[in-house]
């Protein structure tokens, strides 16, 4: 699975910290929304972070309902 993120945005950090805590192996991917990365408008297509793709290919993003997701697949790690 991989998390797009930025390093500024204070939610990319959350997301990638539950991740973490979770244990879930997530790549962390450093994405400039500027250029209109075609891998992060894969997975978001509004092109903002963060964005988590999974290795199945699902697109998930906003903050709260990645965190959802991250709670989910642990089973209730999270909350």
């Amino acid at each position: 699975m991989k998390i797009f993120y930025s390093t500024t945005s204070p939610y990319s950090t959350k997301v990638r910290m539950a991740a973490h805590y979770a244990g879930l192996p997530a790549e962390s991917v450093a994405t400039d929304t500027n250029a209109d990365p075609a891998e992060l408008l894969a997975a978001n297509p509004l092109g903002k972070i963060p964005a988590l793709m999974t290795d199945d290919g699902l697109a998930v993003y906003d903050s709260r309902v990645i965190m959802n997701y991250i709670d989910r697949q642990t089973r209730g790690a999270l909350y």
